[in-house]
């Protein structure tokens, strides 16, 4: 039966639409990785395994991730995107490009030694979605401004005209314009 579950787990692992890692918990060593970190961050298994998690983190923030494993270690599982401050989470391609994630992790057994599993998902279409509504949305209040300030000067306009035609007019019907001008 072990054999069979062995199978399974291997199945689910490599055909994850996710990046999956395990990390020995007292190197911080990767110890496995699935096929989808290979296409997403472009290392073979071979330039990641045994290499430390912070190879696929970006270098500046090392100590932010370190605390981050730590806190994982410690709860015994975590999910996060951002920092605590709002900063986004990233995984390191080998090409240099910083990839926003979705870390879930959790310390699991692993042939009686616990490790940490580790799922990553690529967020980045979702991000780029974020930033198109919000440069719409910006567009949205400019055009709102704009539409606003040349109503208000029609407006104006007519109401400067509605003043200079209710003087011209000998006895003019003051409820008509009094509702004009509320209008």
């Amino acid at each position: 039966m072990p054999l069979a579950d062995d199978r399974k787990y291997r199945t689910l692992i490599e055909t994850a639409p996710d990046a999956i890692f395990l990390v020995d918990m007292d190197s911080g060593r990767i110890l496995e990785v699935n096929d989808r970190t290979e296409e997403l961050l472009g290392y073979s298994a071979e330039e990641l395994v045994d290499k430390p998690i912070e190879t696929i983190h970006p270098s500046e923030e090392t100590d932010r991730y370190r605390e981050k494993f730590a806190e994982t270690v410690s709860e015994g599982s975590i999910q996060f995107s951002k920092f605590e401050d709002g900063t986004q989470i990233y995984l390191c391609a080998k090409d240099g490009e910083r990839i926003p994630v979705d870390i879930c992790a959790k310390v699991i057994d692993r042939k009686n030694d616990p490790v940490l599993f580790g799922v990553a998902r690529d967020i980045s279409e979702m991000k780029a979605y974020e930033e198109e509504i919000e440069q719409l949305a910006g567009e949205l209040a400019v055009v709102n401004r704009v539409i606003r300030h040349d109503i208000r000067n029609d407006m104006a306009v007519i109401s400067g005209w509605l003043d200079q035609l209710h003087t011209k007019i000998e006895d003019p019907p003051e409820a008509l314009f009094e509702r004009l001008q509320r209008k």
